[in-house]
């Protein structure tokens, strides 16, 4: 109870209000719950947020539609509201509505589905669509409430999460044949010297050391290259003119154990031109293009290198083998970096990826051309000076 006082006359008067303001808060709150009052400070919400929100009143009939939902596609909200869907969409985007519609009306039940839409400035957004029907005290549907998310490029994100991790996957699998395949070769060969060494003449030693010798030389190239990957999509890098020739020279270095197991000829071209790109990144696109030559060339493998200028500011370098060569299948899917599939096909896989990776971020391409029985060519491009 509230009294307010006064003074009239000398005399301090009280009198109760109470009830005035209680009446006043009464009708406020009246004010406050009106329908219409509701309905307008729901469509100011809902006008606001950037999810598309809009209800059906029948399955060929828009509801009230908020601006998110129309400006998506070119519309004034207002104009949708309460008008056939077919007014505004060709057949084949109003036979996708009347689709998810007919689930919630006809079976009333909720419709979820991922549906690609065309917007008003003509891309190819994926939206994540739902539709919900709400049912009257007889257990009809009213209506159905509806929302639109646009999850493009959470979707493109997910899509690459999980090429990254199947490109761990291979790479975790490739690794660790190659380092137990040199560490087994160390073990057997440092177990013979331990039991024989004194009945084995300088020769067979000599033989074994350099059996060891080249396995952890390719123990270490293992471990380099796994560190380059983990590292690779991270680093940023600033183009720089530098000399081919000493990149392809320092490749070749660590590939000169390989280069003596398999009596590999390489012939290293007459001349590189000057490009612009990263020396240590190119250094392993060579290192990884010569191994698969070696690895996968003939017996023994003739490997000849060389490079162009083209006439559009970018330089050619290749690596041509005398290999067995690729079926079409398996040049499809090295020529786009697919690590499984050249993996299963051919094991050049997870090398050519990471020659993929690089070449791409350095602004250039990978090319590849390959017949059975005819050896391979594998190539790259990147920008002049």
């Amino acid at each position: 109870m509230v009294w307010l006082s006064s003074l009239v006359c000398g005399e301090v008067t009280f009198r109760e209000v109470t009830p005035m303001r209680s009446d006043s808060l009464n009708l406020m709150d009246q004010e406050r719950s009106s329908p219409q009052l509701l309905i307008d400070e729901l469509s100011l919400l809902l006008d606001t947020i950037d999810i598309q929100v809009w209800y059906l009143s029948d399955i060929e009939t828009y509801g009230r539609v908020n601006r998110a939902h129309a400006a998506f596609f070119g519309f004034n909200h207002e104009t949708m509201q309460f008008k056939k869907i077919s007014t505004f969409f060709p057949p084949d985007i109003v036979e996708l509505s009347r689709a998810g519609n007919r689930v919630v009306f006809g079976e009333k039940r909720r419709f979820y589905a991922e549906e690609w839409l065309t917007n008003v400035e003509g891309e190819r957004r994926l939206l994540a669509v739902t539709k919900v029907p709400k049912l009257d005290a007889e257990g009809n549907v009213r209506f159905a409430v509806c929302t639109g998310v646009d999850i493009t490029e959470h979707k493109r994100t997910e899509t690459m999460l999980k090429l990254r991790n199947e490109e761990l996957d291979a790479f975790a699998h490739t690794m660790a044949h190659d380092i137990t395949d040199s560490l087994t070769v160390m073990t057997v060969a440092s177990n013979t010297l331990a039991k024989s060494y004194p009945s084995m003449s300088h020769e067979e030693i000599l033989f074994l050391l350099e059996k060891m010798q080249r396995s952890s030389k390719k123990t270490a190239n293992v471990i380099r290259e796994m560190l380059f990957f983990a590292r690779l999509h991270k680093e940023e890098v600033t183009l720089q003119s530098f000399d081919m020739r000493a990149v392809v020279h320092e490749a070749l270095k660590r590939l000169d154990h390989l280069i003596v197991e398999h009596r590999a000829e390489i012939n290293p071209g007459v001349s590189f031109p000057a490009v612009l790109g990263h020396p240590g990144w190119v250094e392993e696109v060579w290192y990884n293009l010569l191994n698969n030559a070696i690895a996968y060339g003939g017996r023994p493998p003739r490997i000849q290198l060389g490079a162009r200028v083209l006439k559009n500011g970018y330089a050619k370098f290749w690596a041509k083998d005398n290999g067995a060569g690729l079926s079409q299948e398996a040049l499809a899917q090295v020529r786009t970096g697919d690590v499984h599939g050249a993996l299963k096909v051919h094991g050049h896989g997870f090398g050519l990826s990471i020659v993929h990776r690089i070449v791409k971020k350095l602004g250039g391409e990978v090319h590849a051309e390959s017949a059975e029985g005819k050896g391979s060519v594998f190539s790259f491009t990147l920008p002049l000076p």
